[in-house]
């Protein structure tokens, strides 16, 4: 399953995070749209952990797609990570 989408729009395509359950355990991931919802590529995964993520908040800053998430890695209440995603 996945849950708690986060969309962010380039002006040319759209990208979206999610926290994704596909693997056992919630995790991040991402994928980028075109304008008419078409799938660009293959889904991203963001966090490869044991550890519950999410949910995430995208934004694109012009350049490159930001994403912040609640991880609980390191902090079983959770603590704030940030990764830059680019668009090659």
């Amino acid at each position: 399953g996945a849950y708690a989408p986060s969309l962010a729009w380039t002006g040319a395509e759209l990208g979206v995070s999610w926290t994704d359950l596909r693997n056992g355990n919630p995790e991040i991931a991402f994928a980028r749209l075109d304008p008419l919802g078409a799938k660009l590529g293959e889904d991203l995964r963001v966090t490869v952990d044991a550890a519950a993520s999410g949910p995430s908040l995208l934004r694109w800053t012009g350049e490159a797609y930001g994403v912040v998430f609640m991880d609980t890695r390191e902090n079983p209440e959770g603590n704030l990570f940030f990764t830059r995603i680019g668009c090659e």
